[in-house]
């Protein structure tokens, strides 16, 4: 059946932003991300060329929800003024908090993402943040200057395209905690170990 995207994912209006919790947009925005997420993300996985409909920060706020889902502790940044990043996502180990910042560029399908916007979101990650890593996560795909500086940065960088965005929303739902002692996340389809 054929829904309007805007039936599943209600319009998102921000007088101010300040950043946010995911579980505080919720409270703020009015948009359930959890559990009504779930219709949307079944509805996305089956019909992910509708994230192009969505409006920047209802994008942002997806990615940061599958981001939420996958394990990490997410920020959405303000709309405006977000320093060259929207999502701050944490990954929790025994061992320490790693800080990803996420760019999301909700683009058409045929405007690729070129090295200038890739370069900039690295010069963020280590002139500004410091952090552990940086994505940029796209409705649309990368130049092969743009993969070839994630190829040199593959321990600081990751582009994620249309065709990734729809490998998260497919796997909405389905991931869980390996050990709660370990912090590790995995989907589901990932066999268990054995006791």
């Amino acid at each position: 059946e054929d829904k309007r995207l805007s039936d599943l994912l209600p319009s998102l209006e921000f007088a101010s932003w300040e950043r946010y919790h995911v579980s505080d947009v919720n409270r703020v925005a009015g948009l359930a991300l959890e559990p009504v997420n779930v219709d949307l993300g079944k509805y996305l996985s089956k019909h992910p060329e509708k994230v192009r409909e969505l409006k920047p920060p209802e994008f942002e706020i997806l990615v940061a929800e599958l981001m939420r889902d996958m394990g990490y502790d997410v920020h959405v940044t303000p709309h405006t003024h977000d320093k060259g990043r929207d999502i701050l996502a944490v990954l929790k180990t025994p061992t320490s908090e790693l800080l990803t910042i996420v760019e999301c560029k909700l683009f058409s399908a045929h405007r690729k993402i070129g090295p200038e916007l890739v370069q900039r979101l690295l010069w963020i990650a280590e002139k500004q943040d410091n952090c552990s890593f940086a994505m940029m996560v796209a409705t649309s795909k990368f130049t092969s200057g743009a993969r070839e500086i994630e190829h040199n940065y593959k321990w600081r960088l990751a582009l994620k395209d249309f065709a990734s965005v729809s490998e998260w929303l497919a796997k909405y739902g389905k991931w869980r905690l390996a050990k709660k002692e370990a912090g590790l996340w995995l989907p589901n389809d990932v066999t268990k170990p054995k006791q």
